[in-house]
């Protein structure tokens, strides 16, 4: 942010603004937010609970059981 404010990029701020302080609020912010996420991440797994196994009546020579 202070690279930033150098460029020229930032609006002027109040004389008592720290950037060291809105660095820390940045950062724990950045760490709450990366929390929420990590609460919210889906976990997907696939288990097998049935199989269904049919024949169509042909015993694999052409006849018909």
């Amino acid at each position: 942010m202070e690279r930033l404010w150098k460029a020229g990029r930032v609006p002027r701020l109040p004389a008592s603004f720290s950037f060291d302080g809105q660095d820390e609020v940045d950062k724990q912010r950045e760490q709450r937010i990366a929390q929420i996420e990590g609460k919210l991440a889906q976990r997907v797994s696939l288990d097998r609970r049935f199989m269904v196994h049919w024949n169509l009546g042909c015993n694999g020579n052409g006849s018909h059981d």
